[in-house]
């Protein structure tokens, strides 16, 4: 009886990579989209909504898209880094996840929240009731935005620590996860409010743009490895 061939621990690492891209080219896209929404006051939400329908569900298609890519991507990249800390790496993985789960939810109840108060009768008696209740959506989806941003951020920040100098992740990548956690958790923390709009603005956007580049990155680097060549987090990068 002939024995099985090993499988070699690079299998699959090409799938991972072609998810990362993908997640990455959505997820930058969907924050480009977001730029061409508007920014209502919480009274103006639902018109702002009837105003740019399309805009505001090719977001949800974009956003959506990134984190179903996104998710295996990352458990896939803490997987190979588990070597570097068997605790550390399912905690990034798991916060990280965890994260893009619960800001995509949110994402999805306040746009949802606006298309099901559409389907209510028209008219002068429920304009002003629609008008409160695109608004306590917004915030209740918010809530959600805020929660998941700082899971991420803390994904990040763990992760930042586990690829410092491996060869998977570039070193400058791993600083960048870095800023993009403690951003993550300065939005989560409620720097999204009034008071600090730009901190806010700016905290959503680094985000965004950490897990667009490890994604692009970071899968470029696994599809375009030798066949046969182990990536070994443990050595310099």
């Amino acid at each position: 009886m002939t024995p099985a061939s090993p499988v070699p621990e690079n299998r699959g690492n090409a799938i991972i990579g072609a998810l990362g891209v993908l997640a990455g080219v959505f997820v930058l896209a969907s924050l480009v989209v977001g730029f061409l929404q508007p920014s209502p006051s919480p009274l103006d939400t639902y018109s702002a909504y009837l105003s740019h329908v399309n805009i505001y569900w090719t977001e949800v298609f974009l956003t959506a898209t990134a984190g179903v890519l996104g998710i295996p991507f990352f458990a896939g990249v803490g997987r190979m880094l588990t070597s570097r800390s068997r605790s550390v790496a399912p905690a990034a993985t798991f916060a990280t996840v965890t994260g893009i789960l619960v800001a995509v939810l949110g994402q999805f109840i306040t746009t949802g929240a606006y298309w099901a108060i559409t389907q209510v009768p028209v008219g002068s008696t429920y304009l002003s009731n629609a008008a409160f209740e695109a608004a306590f959506w917004n915030n209740f989806g918010g809530l959600f935005a805020l929660f998941g941003f700082a899971l991420v951020g803390v994904g990040f920040i763990l992760f930042g620590w586990l690829a410092w100098k491996s060869d998977i992740v570039p070193n400058w990548l791993a600083i960048l996860a870095f800023v993009g956690g403690v951003a993550g958790l300065l939005y989560g923390a409620g720097f999204s409010s009034s008071a600090a709009g730009v901190l806010g603005f700016f905290g959503f956007i680094l985000v965004l743009i950490t897990f667009g580049l490890w994604g692009i990155v970071i899968g470029a680097r696994l599809l375009m490895a030798p066949k046969g060549r182990s990536m070994d987090p443990s050595s310099a990068g």
